[in-house]
């Protein structure tokens, strides 16, 4: 059984790739070096859009926080401790849950190691036995025709 692992074939398959296409090699690793020029934009950009959404929900908490503690201050103030206690309260509870649950959480998506597995090289195979084999679809005519309906062939 042959193993093979990554986004590209092995050497001896890009050997054979040449002598049927001449420039065919080159080609696949250009394909392969765009395409990780790509992936790496695409998780440039998620961490970049990550990190805009972290500061600006943090800018949002802040600016919440800030506000209830000057309703509370304020209605202190003017006479009414007993709701300026609750709201103190609210943003009391309101952080320590934030911060509770964020550690729970882990503060990060989880990710999915089979699917980036996968895109990233997945390991190739060939089977050994027959049964191991993808089943085969039937040959699809070119010429227009088509095959009878017993499947069989024309006459």
């Amino acid at each position: 059984m042959q193993r093979h692992r990554g986004p590209l074939p092995d050497p001896q398959q890009l050997v054979e790739y040449e002598n049927v296409l001449p420039g065919a090699a080159d080609r696949i690793i250009a394909m392969a070096e765009r395409e990780q020029r790509h992936r790496h934009d695409l998780q440039q950009a998620g961490l970049k859009q990550r990190f805009a959404i972290t500061r600006n929900g943090q800018r949002s908490g802040l600016t919440a926080l800030a506000i209830m503690a000057a309703l509370a201050a304020y209605l202190g103030n003017i006479g009414h401790p007993g709701w300026a206690v609750v709201a103190g309260s609210l943003d009391i509870v309101a952080v320590v849950t934030i911060f509770v649950v964020g550690k729970r959480l882990g503060g990060d998506a989880p990710t999915d190691r089979a699917s980036a597995e996968n895109r990233d090289g997945a390991e190739q195979r060939t089977p050994e036995r027959p049964e191991e084999e993808a089943p085969q679809l039937p040959q699809q005519r070119t010429d227009g025709v088509a095959p009878d309906s017993d499947g069989g062939s024309e006459a």
